[in-house]
């Protein structure tokens, strides 16, 4: 995925989420197609600073969408204008090939994944999908983000065991796993022991990148495929 264009947002609402989560209402300036995918991320910007947010929801016809930021102070209040640029970045992959699907989230992770796994859910039915989820209790979610979990088969045991447990009986073919840097590459490594290809685990973090101001972003996060996370630590997946 490639960098996108810069534009101005309005700030219509913004909601506190857990610890030092944000949730922001936003609505384009000038709304116009949007080509943003779940996944993917965005920046905002006002006076010198610079917040990287994950999309919750995605721009629709009327240039409104949901974010979620992490701040130790308020990003803004309401009314407030900021710059943005998006989408950036890498977007979860599409599972036509799969038939099982397997999304882990820790900490702060479920977000930038129910998006997707809603999608997933209504447009590529045959793949069934499961999710293990700790974190975000479901009513600190925003939107209708509580929605989207009900609609799921989810697990919110935590603990390696669990998770060893739900790859020995869902028997997944495809995971994507979002959650701190050192968890996720846990998840995945256990996932891959377990016998599913380095190529088929996806990984994004729930720490998004901030660049330096003025610099350029981070366009090949936060989405990554295991086998490359491998191939830049200088590990080599069984069989590759």
């Amino acid at each position: 995925m490639g960098r996108g264009g810069s534009a101005s947002v309005r700030l219509l609402e913004a909601v506190p989420g857990s610890g030092t989560q944000q949730y922001l209402r936003l609505a384009l300036c000038s709304p116009q197609r949007s080509e943003a995918m779940p996944g993917q991320y965005c920046l905002l910007s006002s006076h010198n600073e610079c917040w990287p947010c994950s999309y919750v929801s995605l721009p629709g016809a009327s240039g409104r969408f949901l974010v979620a930021t992490c701040s130790v102070k308020p990003v803004g209040q309401a009314g407030d204008l900021f710059g943005y640029s998006g989408p950036l970045g890498n977007a979860w992959p599409l599972p036509l090939q799969s038939a099982r699907l397997l999304a882990i989230s820790r900490a702060e992770g479920l977000l930038p994944l129910l998006a997707v796994l809603d999608e997933i859910r209504c447009w590529l039915p045959w793949v069934q999908v499961s999710l293990s989820h700790a974190g975000i209790p479901a009513e600190r979610l925003p939107d209708a983000c509580p929605t989207w979990l009900a609609a799921l088969a989810h697990d919110s045991s935590s603990g390696w065991l669990q998770l060893q447990r739900t790859l020995d009986t869902f028997r997944p073919d495809t995971v994507y796993c979002c959650a701190p840097p050192q968890v996720a590459r846990q998840a995945a490594r256990l996932c891959w022991q377990t016998g599913i290809a380095a190529q088929r685990i996806w990984l994004r973090t729930d720490h998004l990148p901030r660049p330096a101001w003025g610099g350029p972003p981070h366009l090949e996060w936060p989405v990554q495929r295991y086998d490359r996370v491998l191939a830049a630590l200088k590990w080599v997946p069984p069989g590759g």
